[in-house]
């Protein structure tokens, strides 16, 4: 062995040896760690606590054997969904701490004892007692909060809306507040009219309830939606920005353009990001980089080039990746399946009957589709459908018989015949009521 080998070796074990005295000495003290709001925790290091912490405006609790106390976080080994983790606490997150017992016992909340943390469960309770041991640990299955699903895809304003939003609001509400909407989202954007409405939707939701967002794919009007979501999780091939708004056929300008840049960082900083985050997905000269904690994870943002990890150059607008959204913290994990979105939210299992979303959009879609279908053939038959009869009265009265079946679908389906068929129900009415009185002067 030679000499740099030699040292290598010694320096290795002189650094293990100083992390067991350090570890060693931290829990034989007492330590004070300080919450949000001023209060103190007394306790020391492997003692079990109940921690509450808010990340993104969502506070979580954790019940576990506190490991290790930095400057800016500490660590935290407990029951996630069932799975024992190592969780990383942002001191700064720290809502309110209390030791549940020494050293050696763990108990739960409701003070009945749970398994050692870091002993594996024994074979007798690794089947049919393991749900009814995750419900002990933590809130009972009558107490879960309800999961509802709600896929949003296709142009925004037309199956992408702020009905659908509003209607799940309130049926979540019927199990009070602090339900978990999630809104599964694949879209390339649509109507900034309609962002605005779905902004107001959100930001009355977000006050009631756990709304998370599940990306696929989310452009412009998609990502803005998106971006209200405390919580934000991305399918292994999602990505999302590139929010430039256009009028006429071209990126707005000016004030215009200031307005949105303005607004969107406003709603960026809803959902607990930073505003310039908005605004390099909305232009390219804005520019975006971070720098990452090794140690801690914290990210630290710069509206320029000075971080270590670049985002947004003046060559391109930002658009996030699954990879880069969760580096950088603007996403909080990767999620293929509903099982795997089920672990990171923190639930034992994806729950059964959460279909409630699922059928509200399969029955607007069907609608939509059918709108889509229907408008274009009855357009074409305002100009020939019985248009060749001899009598006027035959002739009117079968227009006026199309423009009813076209106001009938601007009731039915406005965002429909507004966005793809730039048709409101006004201009049915004058239609209809130019043809009642051509029929009612021919008929004297």
């Amino acid at each position: 062995m030679n000499t740099k080998t030699i040292q290598r070796v010694v320096t290795i074990v002189v650094c293990v040896v100083v992390m067991f005295m350090t570890s060693a000495s931290q829990a034989g003290q007492k330590q004070r760690i300080r919450m949000r709001d001023g209060s103190i925790w007394k306790g020391s290091i492997n003692s079990q606590v109940e921690v509450s912490y808010r990340p993104r405006n969502v506070t979580v609790k954790i019940v576990g054997r506190l490991t290790k106390i930095e400057k800016r976080y500490i660590e935290v080994v407990g029951k996630i969904a069932g799975i024992q983790k190592k969780k990383i606490i942002m001191r700064s997150n720290l809502m309110s701490m209390k030791t549940l017992k020494g050293p050696s016992d763990s108990v739960d909340v409701s003070g009945s004892k749970v398994a050692d943390l870091s002993k594996p469960d024994p074979p007798s309770i690794r089947s049919a007692d393991r749900q009814t041991r995750d419900t002990s640990q933590g809130q009972s299955e009558s107490n879960r909060p309800h999961i509802f699903l709600l896929p949003l895809s296709g142009f925004v304003g037309t199956y992408f809306r702020h009905n659908e939003i509003d209607m799940i609001g309130k049926e979540a509400d019927k199990y009070g507040d602090h339900q978990i909407i999630i809104l599964e989202i694949d879209s390339g954007g649509g109507s900034v009219r309609e962002t605005e409405r779905i902004h107001h939707s959100l930001v009355s939701l977000t006050k009631r309830h756990r709304v998370v967002a599940w990306i696929k794919h989310a452009t412009s009007a998609a990502c803005a939606t998106a971006m209200h979501c405390q919580e934000i999780y991305f399918m292994t091939e999602g990505q999302a920005g590139a929010m430039t708004a256009f009028g006429g056929g071209v990126a707005i300008q000016g004030a215009e353009l200031q307005n949105w840049l303005d607004t969107a960082s406003e709603w960026m900083e809803h959902g607990g990001r930073k505003g310039m985050i908005a605004r390099a997905m909305i232009k390219k000269e804005f520019l975006l980089s971070y720098t990452r904690n090794p140690d801690t994870g914290e990210v630290t943002w710069f509206d320029d080039l000075s971080g270590d990890v670049i985002l947004s150059t003046a060559d391109q607008n930002l658009e996030f990746t699954s990879s880069t959204a969760i580096d950088s913290g603007f996403a909080q994990g990767i999620a293929d399946t509903t099982d795997d979105l089920a672990k990171l939210l923190d639930l034992p299992a994806w729950p059964e009957g959460v279909d409630y979303g699922r059928n509200m959009i399969k029955k607007w879609s069907k609608k939509v589709k059918k709108c889509e279908e229907d408008v274009p053939l009855l357009l074409q038959q305002l100009s020939y459908k019985n248009q060749s009869d001899p009598d006027p009265i035959v002739r009117l009265g079968t227009r006026l018989g199309i423009w009813r079946k076209l106001r009938g679908w601007c009731v039915q389906a406005e965002p429909v015949m507004l966005f793809t068929f730039s048709l409101l129900k006004e201009d049915c009415d004058r239609q209809i009521e130019a043809l009642k009185r051509q029929i009612a002067r021919l008929k004297r």
